[in-house]
Order: C-alpha cells, then structure tokens, then sequence
C-alpha cells in the first residue's frame, strides 16, 4: 500500500479560549524494521464542525513509503495549545484510554480521500437495535446450536464501511441473550457488553444447548430472546429453537 495515497484524522475539542493549535511529530518508523521514516509524515490542525467536534489532527505522508504485507508504521505524535493549558479528553471523539495497540474505528482513515477505515463522528450516536434472532441448526441435534442476531441502527440500518468494517455504534451497549421454554420459563442466559458487540451487522455466540445448571434440555421447542440495550432504548427480538435430540 502506498501511504501517499493514505490521510488518517484524529477527532477533538480544542476547548479553546483565544489559543491557537501546534501539532507535532516526534518519531515516525515502519515496523518490524524499525526503519526511521519521521521526515515523511506530515500532521497539520484543521477546524471542523462535524458532530460537535472543533477540530482534527491529519496525517498525511510523503516520500512514496509503501509497506509490505506484515509491514506497519509507527507513529508518536501530539498536539497542544500554544499556551500549554488543559484540554478535556472525555469529549473528544477519537480519545480512548487503551495502553496497548488495539483497532480504533473512532480515528478515521482514508484512502485518495475516500473514508475506508472508523467512523467520523456523530453528534448523537445511533441507538443500537435487534433486527433478527435466529438460531441454527435448527432443528438441532441436542448437541449445540449457534445463536444468531443482526444489530442495526435505530432507523433499521445494518450497513457497515465501505471495505466491511462493522459500523461502530455503541461501545457501552449491553446484549443479554435468554432462552425461555413456551411456558416462558427462563432456562439459560448471557449478557454481553459492548466493545465488538457494539457494531452493526450480523454476531453469533455458540450455545451448549444446557440449561443454567449445566443440565442437558429436553427436545422440545424454546424461545430464543435477544435484548439491546443502548443509548437509554431497549429492543428486543424473539426466535424459536427446536431441540430433537
């Protein structure tokens, strides 16, 4: 991939007065290598308003840098104001508090200026919502079955980025899966919590097909629920299992 044709953007509050903004590179490298490479990146500040965002930090490169397949680079960068005072992270949108490398759809990455990688920020985030519950095998053999369910946004979308990355909409957002006999009896549940829970498109969660002492069920038909809570909404989708042992 050549980097020149490559921008990341880094999304933040100045939480400005009358400061302006300086933004630096301090080392730059491609990695495994190690190879020095901080004269061909470049990062300006450049003002916008999009989702209540005043600014971000871009990254551009030079020098026609192309990594190889295992190759990365690495980049130690900061910005401030010219005064040096505070700024409050907890607003900005690209901020997170990882202290190991880990994906950030929330810095956005673009490819001959097209958005290819994260999300650009939202002044008020999509809730998350069930579109489907479905469970398969079904009928299954009593051996284990995997649970499905789709989460789109509050208008019913579940499209993802433009090169498949899952649409992050909710990173707090918590799933709680129950099975229910048709008597609704709750038999066995799990809650799950944000992070890659908290995209749209298609999750699945193997289940033993046990109940919550660890029992083997009976055949018979059950109710497969999933919950989302997000964003202070609550939806809900309902499948059915048939377990023929």
């Amino acid at each position: 991939m050549n980097l020149n044709n490559v921008t990341v953007r880094y999304w933040f509050n100045c939480d400005c007065t009358n400061q302006t903004l300086q933004a630096w590179v301090d080392w730059a490298g491609l990695v495994p290598v190690g190879t020095t490479a901080t004269g061909n990146v470049q990062v300006s500040v450049q003002a916008t308003s999009l989702g209540g965002q005043t600014d971000y930090a871009l990254y551009s490169f030079t020098g026609n840098l192309v990594l190889q397949p295992g190759q990365a680079i690495q980049v130690q960068s900061r910005f401030n104001k010219n005064d040096w005072s505070n700024m409050v992270q907890s607003n900005d949108w690209s901020f997170a508090t990882d202290t190991a490398f880990t994906d950030a759809p929330q810095v956005t990455g673009y490819m001959t200026g097209s958005l290819a990688w994260g999300q650009e920020p939202a002044g008020n985030q999509a809730s998350l919502t069930v579109a489907s519950a479905l469970a398969f095998p079904n009928p299954s053999t009593g051996t284990g079955t995997t649970l499905s369910f789709t989460l789109g946004d509050g208008m019913g979308s579940i499209t993802t980025q433009s090169v498949g990355v899952p649409l992050l909409l909710d990173p707090n957002a918590k799933i709680t899966l129950r099975v229910y006999t048709l008597s609704y009896q709750l038999i066995w549940s799990k809650t799950l919590t944000g992070g890659a829970y908290g995209t749209s498109g298609l999750h699945e969660l193997y289940w033993d097909e046990r109940d919550k002492v660890g029992s083997k069920l009976a055949n018979g038909t059950y109710f497969f629920q999933v919950t989302v809570e997000s964003n202070g909404q609550t939806s809900s989708s309902t499948g059915k299992i048939l377990i023929l042992g």
